[in-house]
């Protein structure tokens, strides 16, 4: 696993990895929350870190989930836009492509629009855009609907039960559950996990 290194922005400290040999500098921006370490520790994730690392080489925590700093309160979009700033900045990356995962694919967005002189590729996989209806977008949750569902998931937190909508395939598989319990336990408490998901369904 590759060494676990922090960037730093005064007091604050944004985990993050470097791996591969590649030519391309790509930026993985995951979603709602990650874990650097716990990654490499599912074997379907690590191949496709591994994979990446033939041409590609960071990722991080964003502030507030995996191994970065807590923050007292819920960062805006445009302060978590700045961890790719931050991480960029601190292992010399002058130009990269980005790589946004569900919620992290607006963040990408933000920052390819405020910084397009620092990006020269970007994709979006799974792009989170919107979770609620209103009366523009019927693709979503009803508001009430959400509001149960995220409150089933607080109160399960920590028992891997979010696969049934992040990878449904994998529940079968009781090591999966387990890796999945570990993730939810270490990358997010449940009421951080509420606020986010609250904060992005406005």
């Amino acid at each position: 696993m590759p060494k676990i290194s922090y960037a730093h922005d005064g007091d604050l400290h944004i985990a993050y990895q470097v791996w591969g040999e590649g030519p391309l500098d790509l930026v993985l921006v995951w979603g709602t929350f990650s874990h650097c370490e716990l990654f490499w520790e599912d074997p379907p994730m690590a191949r496709f870190l591994e994979g990446l690392g033939r041409f590609a080489r960071v990722h991080f925590d964003k502030r507030g989930t995996g191994l970065s700093d807590r923050v007292p309160e819920l960062p805006t979009l445009e302060e978590r836009m700045d961890d790719v700033r931050i991480v960029m900045d601190e292992v010399g990356m002058t130009r990269a492509a980005l790589f946004g995962e569900s919620e992290g694919a607006p963040m990408s967005c933000l920052f390819a629009a405020s910084f397009p002189e620092k990006v020269s590729h970007l994709v979006l996989y799974g792009p989170l855009v919107r979770i609620t209806n209103d009366g523009d977008f019927h693709d979503g949750w009803d508001a009430d609907e959400f509001k149960k569902i995220i409150g089933s998931f607080e109160q399960s937190w920590g028992t891997g039960q979010l696969m049934n909508i992040a990878a449904p395939s994998r529940m079968n598989d009781g090591s999966n559950v387990e890796i999945g319990a570990r993730f939810e336990r270490q990358a997010l408490s449940p009421g951080a996990f509420r606020s986010l998901m609250e904060a992005n369904a406005k």
